[in-house]
């Protein structure tokens, strides 16, 4: 039985003090405190990473220009190259007025001499910009052109090889994509003394954001992520269910039939392997050497050098692709 005394004795803060850093309000510092010795940093860091990483937010993902067919193209009557304005693309800081919509593709028709911003962008009440002044090119009077973005929401970074995937339009440029409603997020921690022989400390972290998403909300949003993830850890005992994990080295196995319900991500398979298996939902290397090479070339993403790899590894294993009559039923989960 988990003692209510216990945790009622754990000093900790009782609210929160809020400095604007900007006239803008995209920087902020906050600070919090008494916290028991440690627990400053350890609260920083989980925050911080979840400023950076855990939030949703909105980036531009692809563009389609009608007159060219690549990046390595330049549009007539464009000052700038083509790579240039994808760079400028990225930079857009953008977001959604409603979060239920998850991709939004936009159009736009130039003509003649203009100076296109994220503003031009924003003329879409749906969307919300936080840098509306961002120039993204410029166009002399020779210009005659459409193009079409696309707004996709996520979370983190995902790199343009990963968008690429997802592009069925033939001339559509894949974008680096920057989730993140928060530009940087840092956090120190400073003794704090509240009576003789005492020793706790304060929290300060310091937030700025792309002007999508204010400061103090980011905030708020990171903490109630961690505080879902750690209710899970929160269950009377009674109610706490286990499932227990398998984690038995590969190679230390003696009956060679487990081998076959093992996870295909506990070998050594390169990163395209392993998202390879995880898109067509290959869990198990049963499932996997029961396969031949002319299903697996069907399959979502194949590459020749993912079948290289796939067989290289299981021959570390004494195993191959093909393999038939074998002690294999896949486990439901």
């Amino acid at each position: 039985m988990i003692s209510t005394k216990l945790v009622s004795d754990f000093k900790r803060p009782k609210g929160v003090q809020y400095k604007p850093v900007s006239d803008e309000g995209q920087r902020a510092e906050f600070s919090a405190g008494p916290y028991e010795r440690g627990f400053a940093v350890t609260i920083g860091n989980a925050l911080r990473r979840t400023l950076l990483s855990g939030l949703p937010g909105y980036a531009i993902v692809a563009v389609h220009f009608d007159k060219i067919s690549s990046e390595f193209e330049n549009i007539p009557g464009v000052v700038e190259d083509t790579t240039v304005i994808c760079v400028n693309l990225k930079k857009v800081a953008i977001g959604m007025k409603d979060v239920n919509v998850k991709n939004k593709i936009l159009t736009f028709d130039i003509k003649g001499k203009t100076t296109f911003t994220a503003r031009d962008i924003a003329r879409d009440e749906s969307l919300v910009i936080g840098n509306p002044d961002h120039v993204i090119f410029e166009a002399n009077e020779d210009a005659e052109f459409s193009f079409k973005i696309q707004i996709s929401q996520g979370r983190g970074y995902v790199g343009s090889e990963v968008i690429e995937r997802n592009i069925e339009t033939r001339g559509t440029i894949p974008l680096d994509a920057n989730y993140s409603p928060v530009s940087q997020a840092s956090f120190e921690f400073a003794p704090m003394a509240m009576s003789a022989g005492t020793e706790f400390e304060r929290l300060i972290i310091a937030i700025e954001t792309n002007g999508v998403m204010l400061p103090q909300d980011a905030l708020v949003y990171a903490s109630r992520i961690l505080k879902e993830c750690f209710m899970t850890f929160d269950t009377p005992e009674s109610e706490t269910v286990t499932t227990p994990i398998d984690i038995t080295p590969l190679d230390n196995r003696s009956d060679k039939d487990k081998i076959f319900h093992a996870s295909v991500h506990s070998l050594d398979f390169s990163i395209p392997t392993h998202y390879f298996f995880k898109v067509n939902n290959i869990t198990e290397v049963g499932e996997l050497v029961m396969e031949n090479e002319d299903d697996l070339r069907t399959l979502k993403y194949f590459k020749d050098e993912i079948l290289t790899d796939i067989s290289n590894q299981l021959k570390t294993k004494s195993l191959s692709l093909s393999m038939k009559n074998i002690n294999y039923i896949k486990k439901k989960y």
